[in-house]
């Protein structure tokens, strides 16, 4: 049996608390209807050296339309986390592109 593997992301936005033990603590959080977002299309943009790093490509995940998104907020892809820098609705109600770049470690 053939075909193509399903392809799923997920949409966390954070919650950042200060506290006097741990001055910064980032908590991700699975924002509503963004646990299992199955992936319409996934490209990889390179800028004008092909050996660019993983940090500095562009990737965009095609989704349906989920309102909500924000900049700032992480995708997880493939157990990568990446960073939504730029939410575009080329298409109306029908879905969006969420450019994103890889989080560094």
């Amino acid at each position: 049996m053939t075909g193509e593997v399903e392809r799923f992301i997920r949409i966390q936005s954070v919650e950042i608390m200060h506290t006097l033990a741990r001055p910064t603590t980032k908590t991700w959080h699975s924002i509503r209807d963004g646990d299992r977002v199955r992936l319409q299309d996934y490209l990889v943009l390179t800028g004008p050296r092909e050996e660019a790093d993983m940090a500095e490509k562009r990737h965009i995940f095609r989704i349906k339309h989920i309102s909500g998104i924000q900049k700032g907020f992480r995708v997880t892809y493939f157990g990568n986390h990446f960073t939504v820098l730029e939410i575009s609705d080329p298409g109306g109600l029908t879905g969006l592109e969420l450019t994103c770049v890889a989080e560094r470690d």
